[in-house]
Order: structure tokens, then C-alpha cells, then sequence
């Protein structure tokens, strides 16, 4: 079986001794992308693979998978009709939830159009500014456990779970709890 960019990106991290912040710098990405690729929660950009690859002098066009790819396009579409529901629901504009997020216009635009899949600090802030449980905002409703876990986006919710960092994981936590 093929590694997968983050099994890899870990790989060279601890080949040459370097922090995800470390290689971030390198390579002229902010820190939240980086973890993002190691973690194999979002396909990154073309740009952000030709960065990883000049700052580690390597290609990693081998460890980009079309399946994962795929996965996440899905993944990214149910949550965009999600958020776009929800911004009509409270008659919300795309600035106003950027500002309220302290997120870029053009991020909020391309989880709208299902480019991309936000990190959990990320959902964390559209949660509180929706005003909705982490459920509603993933999945568009809320959800008892065992639906959750029949639905296809609460089984993607699992494995994005599984690879979260402690302190990801403890911040999920905190946020259930209040929630």
C-alpha cells in the first residue's frame, strides 16, 4: 500500500528533524496548511505542493491520491449545501460570516463551492457564529450518535477524528461539552 502526502510529509519531518512550523516557514505556507497536508485532512493546492516539494528538495506528486481526492470532494460538497442552508436560514452574507469568523472572504467562498473542507479551529469559529452544535454544521442537521454513525459524512467525521492531534482533539472536546 502507498503512503499516503501525510504519512510521507511525517516521514521527512523526522528524517531532517524539522517541526511542522519549520517546514511551514520554509516553505512559505502558514502553519494551519501544513498540518492540514500532514494530517491528511484536506488535498492541498498545486501551489502548496510545489512549495512542500522546493522546501524539502523532493517530489511529492507520487503521494497525492485521486481517491482521497474524491473522498474530500464529496466530503466538501455535503458541507458546503450545510453551511450554504444555514447562511440563508440566518440571512447571512459571506462577508458578514467571514468577519464574524475572522476568516478570509475567499476561504468562506470556496467551502461554499465545496473546494475544501475547513480544520477543526475552523468549524470551531463557524459553530459559534451560526450559532449551531458542530453536528448541525457538519451535517446539516442534528444528529443522534447512531445516525450519525449510519450517515457517510459521520463515518468522514470519524476518520477526520482519528487523525487529529491531542490538543485538537481536547479543544472537540471542550466544545461538545459546552455545546
Amino acid at each position: 500500500m502507498t503512503m499516503t502526502l501525510g504519512e510521507k510529509l511525517k516521514e521527512e519531518l523526522r528524517k531532517r528533524n524539522l517541526t511542522q512550523n519549520e517546514l511551514a516557514r520554509r516553505a512559505n505556507l502558514v502553519s494551519s496548511t501544513v498540518s492540514n497536508c500532514v494530517c491528511d485532512v484536506q488535498q492541498p493546492e498545486e501551489l502548496t505542493i510545489k512549495k512542500l516539494e522546493m522546501a524539502l528538495g523532493i517530489s511529492l506528486r507520487e503521494y497525492v491520491q485521486e481517491d482521497y481526492s474524491k473522498a474530500v470532494d464529496e466530503d466538501a460538497i455535503i458541507f458546503a449545501k450545510s453551511l450554504k442552508k444555514l447562511m440563508l436560514e440566518r440571512e447571512m452574507t459571506q462577508t458578514e460570516l467571514a468577519e464574524m469568523t475572522n476568516m478570509s472572504r475567499p476561504t468562506i467562498t470556496r467551502l461554499l463551492k465545496g473546494q475544501t473542507l475547513s480544520n477543526l479551529r475552523d468549524l470551531k469559529k463557524l459553530s459559534v457564529a451560526l450559532d449551531v452544535t458542530l453536528d448541525e454544521l457538519i451535517c446539516g442537521r442534528e444528529t443522534d450518535e447512531d445516525e450519525l454513525a449510519k450517515n457517510k459524512i459521520g463515518k468522514g467525521l470519524v476518520e477526520y477524528l482519528r487523525k487529529l492531534s491531542e490538543k485538537d482533539k481536547s479543544i472537540l472536546i471542550h466544545l461538545l461539552q459546552r455545546n
